[in-house]
């Protein structure tokens, strides 16, 4: 298994993403860019809350590349599943 130093991760302080979906009852986003082992990369997160259930969620991926699934698609999809399969997360806390 080879070490990494913090050296290899270099990333710029976090801004603002702005989320495409509205995903739990309050959630925010954010985008850094930066390398690691020197390839630039993109870092997007999510963090929402549902009922009394945090998530943070992370999508990375190479800069000037489109993501697979958007942060906003994948925390969407987390969402609902946990809606799913536990209802009462929808009612007031």
């Amino acid at each position: 298994m080879q070490k990494h130093s913090l050296k290899e991760l270099q990333f710029n302080p976090p801004a603002a993403l702005t989320l495409q979906d509205k995903i739990g009852e309050v959630s925010a986003g954010w985008r850094s860019q930066g390398k690691v082992e020197n390839i630039p990369m993109n870092c997007d997160l999510a963090l929402f809350r549902r009922g009394q259930i945090g998530v943070v969620m992370a999508t990375i991926y190479l800069d000037g590349a489109k993501p697979t699934i958007t942060i906003s698609e994948a925390g969407g999809k987390f969402d609902s599943r946990m809606m799913e399969l536990r209802s009462d997360l929808t009612q007031p806390q």
